[in-house]
């Protein structure tokens, strides 16, 4: 090869090619938002996107699809920024201009997902709100080292959960001067509820119907005919309170709601699943009756 050749091949190979395979890496679905997400974008993606995205998208927008609609994947990164058929779905920050947003909101009739059914107005707010915030997405996150971060317990952070607030006592919600239905305060609240999708509450139930669902929800169990007759006969005030204290007392409620705690400690007296042969756990019993 001639020198003058040999000098063209190496500037080529030095320069031209480490551009070009740059050039290509940027292009590339997993280039796409390489930035570190914020923790409080991660954790809004984790708790309300990603959650709402498996159970009414997975199925037909996913890998693990039997048909994948749209030629559209929601279930990585790479997938929603490489779009569908029909183009990107995801418009930079504005929900109005993405494809997704229109058609959660099921506005337009040629265009309306998931098919089954509309989400509800919470959760197409949400998708709203992460497309506002440039549609965060921890997923397929870099793996390098210099990328990893060690997660640590913030305990300040932790205080501000829920369960860890004060009670404070809400408001009660506005209602119609004619809405003399609730008894309390947990009444206004549910009324309120039923005002705004404009339905009415439930007439009163009679006591046969009240004894009726008292016993099987707490003892998991019917009443007697002598114990319905009883209970209509009863006229006393406190004739309701008497008897859930009675079923509260009942050996029965604690049969019947014990096996719950049971089930998640995972109990049994035995543990012969497949081939094992492990002999009954001695005096397991002894758990069981003190749960209940």
């Amino acid at each position: 090869m001639k020198p003058c050749l040999l000098v063209i091949f190496a500037l080529v190979t030095t320069v031209v090619l480490p551009v070009y395979q740059t050039a290509a890496a940027d292009d590339s679905p997993s280039a796409v938002n390489e930035e570190p997400i914020p923790r409080e974008q991660s954790e809004f993606f984790e708790t309300s996107i990603r959650p709402l995205l498996v159970e009414r998208c997975y199925s037909c927008h996913s890998a693990a699809a039997e048909d994948l609609e749209g030629n559209l994947l929601l279930d990585s990164r790479a997938g929603i920024a490489a779009g569908g058929s029909s183009g990107e779905v995801i418009s930079g920050r504005d929900p109005e201009a993405s494809l997704l947003i229109e058609a959660v909101r099921w506005e337009n009739p040629g265009l309306q997902m998931p098919p089954d059914g509309r989400l509800r107005d919470s959760e197409i707010a949400a998708l709203e709100r992460w497309v506002s915030m440039g549609a965060p997405d921890p997923r397929d996150s870099p793996t390098t080292t210099a990328q990893k971060t060690v997660r640590t317990i913030d305990l300040d952070s932790g205080r501000q959960w829920w369960a860890f607030q004060p009670v404070t006592e809400l408001p009660l919600p506005q209602l119609g001067a004619t809405d003399n239905w609730p008894l309390t305060r947990i009444d206004h609240f549910i009324l309120a509820k039923l005002n705004e999708h404009q339905l009415s509450p439930s007439p009163p139930a009679d006591r046969g119907v009240l004894i009726r669902r008292a016993y099987l929800n707490l003892l998991g169990l019917r009443p007697t005919a002598e114990q319905i007759e009883s209970f209509e006969q009863d006229d006393s005030v406190n004739a309701w309170a008497a008897m859930i204290d009675e079923l509260l007392d009942s050996p029965h409620y604690g049969e019947r709601w014990g096996r719950y705690w049971l089930d998640v400690v995972r109990y049994g007296e035995d543990n012969f699943t497949g081939e094992a042969t492990t002999p009954p756990f001695p005096f397991a019993w002894r758990y069981r009756d003190w749960v209940i």
